[in-house]
């Protein structure tokens, strides 16, 4: 087994290099989260998210969590919505194209 590891915009570049390889069984890809997300965000992908590939299996599970810096004022996610709502805030990702983004 080889490990070529094409990191960068939240999969997309192995995703789009496996898209168009052979399918010959022997380049395959492993797809987080952002696989799904990139498909229903962005409509300029080089591939089709579900036509161009077969799900064969899951291979781990993780939870996602939210957290502030410990002297943030927020102290549940109730509190850092309510803010959000007020005033726009900052937060990084590693979603969709793992970038800094603001809401």
């Amino acid at each position: 087994m080889v490990v070529d590891i094409k990191s960068g915009a939240g999969g997309a570049i192995a995703t789009a290099y496996v898209a168009k390889v052979a399918p010959d069984g022997y380049n395959l890809v492993m797809l987080t989260g952002a696989h799904t997300v990139s498909a229903a965000l962005k409509k300029n992908l080089p591939y089709d998210a579900v036509r161009d590939f077969a799900f064969i299996s899951t291979v781990s599970s993780f939870p996602f969590v939210v957290a502030v810096r410990a002297d943030h004022p927020a102290r549940s996610l109730a509190d850092l919505l309510a803010m959000a709502k007020r005033k726009p805030v900052s937060f990084t990702s590693a979603g969709i194209s793992t970038r800094w983004a603001s809401c």
